[in-house]
């Protein structure tokens, strides 16, 4: 298991010339972590940016939804893209809101047995609290739905919180974010502007990481819908 430690000695290196490690190392390297924290934020988001519409799925996760009597199920908390969804009830097909067979089936009342459908569609929307959802066109009287999608990632908050969600290759990107965050903020105006230039060196390198991973291009919607 690979935890914060790794990225925390990486840091580390990169500031003890400057003598800054020792000055905010404090109880337990509080600052130092809240400062990889906030440059794990800034990669996830470089990372799933650039991949979008190459389904790179940098930070796949699998899970399921569950469905008894109805047309709507949670999604993970942790969800933030649907990168596929599959049943071995029914053929899944994704689908939009405007889309008339999408507007068809939820027109049609009653709950009905997944298995006996030609298709299910489906799609991800909103809901009065605030939470992502997957929704189905009809409404179905038992159905598991597995899914893979893009995940958040939660907030690391000690050197043993566990990273393995985060490829090793942004490991290095992570810590010149947050060196250039802390240098920045404590260094003279010439070494802020040269880790300010290695960050953005780094952001560069995980947006055509992430951009490269797939060959397939867009998937575009299918049409018979």
């Amino acid at each position: 298991m690979a935890t914060v430690a790794t990225i925390l000695d990486l840091l580390k290196d990169k500031l003890l010339p400057y003598e800054l490690a020792f000055a905010v190392r404090g109880s337990d390297d509080v600052a130092l972590i809240r400062a990889i924290n906030a440059g794990k934020s800034k990669v996830w988001k470089t990372a799933v940016g650039a991949s979008h519409g190459t389904d790179g799925a940098w930070f796949a996760k699998q899970g399921s939804v569950s469905f008894s009597s109805a047309n709507s199920g949670a999604l993970p908390t942790d969800f933030h893209a649907l990168l596929s969804a599959e049943s071995t009830s029914v053929v899944m097909r994704p689908s939009a809101f405007h889309k008339q067979a999408w507007r068809d089936g939820r027109a049609v009342s009653g709950s009905v047995d997944p298995s006996t459908l030609d298709e299910l569609l489906y799609l991800v929307g909103g809901h009065t609290d605030g939470t992502q959802r997957l929704k189905l066109s009809r409404t179905v009287s038992s159905l598991t739905v597995t899914i893979d999608y893009t995940a958040k990632l939660p907030v690391w908050s000690a050197s043993s919180d566990n990273i393995d969600l985060m490829p090793e290759v942004f490991y290095e990107a992570i810590a010149d974010c947050a060196a250039a965050s802390l240098l920045g903020a404590a260094q003279d105006a010439a070494i802020a502007s040269l880790w300010r230039g290695a960050w953005k060196d780094s952001q560069e390198m995980v947006a055509a990481v992430c951009a490269g991973r797939q060959f397939g291009g867009k998937i575009s919607d299918e049409d018979y819908h």
